[in-house]
C-alpha cells in the first residue's frame, strides 16, 4: 500500500519537499498512515503512541527529510526526487543514528 501510494504520488509531485510534505501531513492526520508508513521502514520498530515525525530538522550541516523520536530511539527518513546526493555518512555523525535506522525514499534506480 505505501509502496503504491508513494511511487504513484512521485509521478505527479516532481518535488521532494511537496512529496515529503504531504507524506508528513499524512502521518500527522493518521495513526493508521503513519504506522503503516513507519512499519514499511522499520518492520521491527515498537512504535510509541508518542512518536513524534518531524521534517527538516537542522543540525549542524545536516537537514534530513524527516526524523523520527520513538520513546529514546532516533529514525531518519531521506527523500530523493532525480537528485544523487544522498548524506548517510553524514547524518549519522550529526545524529547519533545507525544504518539500520535510516529509510530512503528515492525516484531512480539504487544500484
Amino acid at each position: 500500500m505505501i509502496t503504491k501510494f508513494l511511487e504513484s504520488l512521485s509521478y505527479r509531485v516532481n518535488n521532494e519537499n511537496a512529496l515529503s510534505d504531504i507524506t508528513w501531513s499524512l502521518c500527522n492526520s493518521s495513526p493508521m498512515f503513519r504506522e503503516v508508513f513507519l512499519k514499511f521502514f522499520f518492520p521491527d520498530m515498537q512504535i510509541s503512541p508518542e512518536v513524534e515525525i518531524e521534517r527538516e530538522i537542522a543540525k549542524n550541516d545536516s537537514r534530513p527529510d524527516f526524523i523520527i523520536y520513538n520513546d529514546d530511539e532516533v529514525y531518519i527518513i531521506e527523500n530523493k526526487i532525480n537528485d544523487r546526493n544522498q548524506h548517510f555518512g553524514q547524518y549519522d555523525k550529526t545524529f547519533k543514528v545507525p544504518p539500520e535506522r535510516f529509510g530512503y525514499i528515492a525516484n531512480y534506480v539504487i544500484p
